[in-house]
């Protein structure tokens, strides 16, 4: 278990950009690496200064699918240009969600960017391919195929072993051993 000195320095340094918005939506929290990757202070980025560093070509959309999310009170990822302490922009992937307090009510969300192209910070449209740059792949949340560089979905396994040197054994989980042990 983590002191929490030590929950403070994971959270700081961790290689994400981590934010949180209190329930009313404004944003009261954003790490150090958020910080330092913006070049602004806490104070210029809560609320929704934050917004000020969003590409004006992606500001709308941004900002829409946020407030969308933040009412519905659901999941999101999002794509957008995030300008840096530099001036450049670049390309970050958003995701976040919706958190309750210890009695079980809305306290607003928290979430994490990453930067994912570093190439074409000045490009107008998000590459198109990323997941090879980071190792992101499309993967179907029905039957667990993945997207391969051609658009053919395929077996997981079998897209894993003929990209990597990883190999697969197979056996069932403690939870499916349970839910297939409870089942008549």
């Amino acid at each position: 278990m983590l002191t929490r000195d030590e929950y403070v320095v994971v959270v700081d340094h961790a290689p994400l950009l981590i934010w949180r918005a209190d329930a009313s939506g404004a944003c009261d929290y954003f790490n150090e690496r958020w910080l330092q990757y913006r070049g602004r202070s806490l104070d210029q980025e809560q609320g929704d200064g934050w917004v000020e560093g969003v590409h004006p070509d992606d500001r709308p959309a941004c900002v829409s699918a946020w407030r969308s999310h933040f009412r519905a009170r659901t999941a999101f990822e999002m794509d957008f240009r995030l300008q840096r302490h530099d001036g450049e922009y670049g390309w970050v992937h958003d995701s976040g969600g919706p958190v309750c307090d210890g009695g079980g009510h809305f306290a607003g969300f928290v979430g994490s960017c990453i930067e994912f192209n570093l190439v074409a910070r000045s490009s107008s449209e998000a590459p198109r391919d990323f997941r090879n740059l980071r190792g992101l792949l499309s993967l179907c949340s029905w039957c667990y195929r993945v997207e391969d560089e051609g658009g053919a979905w395929m077996q997981i396994e079998r897209y894993v072993t003929e990209h990597s040197s990883i190999g697969f054994t197979h056996g069932i989980c403690p939870n499916c051993l349970a839910r297939a042990a409870a089942e008549p």
